[in-house]
């Protein structure tokens, strides 16, 4: 049967042997040491171990120790999930920030400093709605605590400040994360600047209903709101007909006297 030395990871053997040597000479109170031992099905197994030195003979020298192994694979193998969860959340270009049940922040990653220009430090424990432009009231938050109670979700376009007084439109989706029944709950929420996406939008909409050089709605717009008109007025089908024609009557002239001026 092979020692417990020669199944021990060679990466580890030295450290486990110097924290023993230390306590055998009396430099620690007890021995603490987690290794890897290699299994019959040939796969590396964390395990703890604890003990101490129980009695000594009249030179002070170690007769009896007695200890505790524990495999505590399933604890370091949760244990690299969190890091490697930890980084996935580091690296991310949204924001995200983590939170506990009243909202107050507990972590922020990375894009949150190059977005909201705040390091960590100064915002762990603050309310997360701190950041919430002036534009929205009191009733906008408590929608948002409303909504996180009944259905443990939110998502939606809000406008925040950052350090540097700017405000920007950001899109946000704050969520609960589950947990076991007794666990105390908290709350993620990701968020990314669309500041620039909506001007865009907002540009194209405008190009799209209004004349760019007087600033007038354009025909697209005009009859989009007469169409409008038809389908919120009760109309009889016969007049409805005609007024539909008149109108379309009246863009011909309106577009062709529109060019003649030009």
């Amino acid at each position: 049967t092979p020692k417990l030395d020669e199944l021990r990871h060679p990466g580890d053997s030295r450290k486990v042997i110097e924290e023993i040597e230390k306590h055998l000479g009396g430099e620690t109170s007890h021995v603490e040491a987690e290794y890897r031992v290699l299994s019959k099905s040939g796969k590396w197994l964390w395990m703890l171990d604890k003990g101490k030195v129980v009695a000594r003979d009249g030179k002070g020298q170690p007769i009896r120790a007695a200890g505790t192994q524990t495999d505590i694979t399933a604890r370091k193998q949760s244990e690299q999930e969190l890091r490697l969860a930890a980084e996935v959340i580091q690296s991310m270009n949204e924001v995200v920030i983590i939170t506990d049940e009243q909202l107050n922040i507990q972590l922020v990653n990375h894009a949150f400093h190059r977005l909201m220009g705040k390091q960590e430090q100064e915002v762990i424990g603050r309310p997360l709605h701190q950041f919430f432009s002036s534009r929205h009231d009191r009733e906008f938050y408590e929608d948002i605590l409303n909504s996180l109670k009944d259905q443990q979700y939110w998502s939606g376009e809000l406008w925040q400040t950052n350090a540097k007084h700017q405000e920007i439109l950001t899109s946000m989706e704050i969520k609960q994360v589950e947990q076991n029944h007794d666990d105390v709950p908290y709350f993620v929420a990701i968020f990314s600047d669309i500041t620039e996406k909506k001007r865009s939008e907002d540009k194209l909409i405008y190009l799209a209903n209004f004349d760019t050089l007087t600033g007038l709605p354009n025909r697209a717009l005009f009859h989009e709101r007469i169409k409008n008109v038809f389908i919120e007025l009760p109309i009889m089908p016969g007049r409805k007909k005609l007024m539909e024609r008149s109108a379309n009557n009246f863009l011909f002239l309106f577009s062709h006297q529109s060019v003649e001026c030009v």
